[in-house]
């Protein structure tokens, strides 16, 4: 669930970044995003789909 609002919340920025520049903020939640996404995928994930 966090990882499809973290997602969202990328692509929400990714929109922003486009019309304003928000290029630390973005930075800033695309880290925090990343780190979550990592502990998702190997929390979630079925062994076929990790590398």
């Amino acid at each position: 669930m966090s990882f499809y609002i973290c997602f969202t919340l990328h692509l929400i920025i990714l929109k922003l970044n486009q019309t304003i520049n928000l290029s630390y903020y973005a930075e800033e939640i695309n880290h925090m995003c990343t780190q979550i996404q990592c502990t998702i995928y190997t929390k979630s994930l079925p062994s076929k789909m990790s590398r």
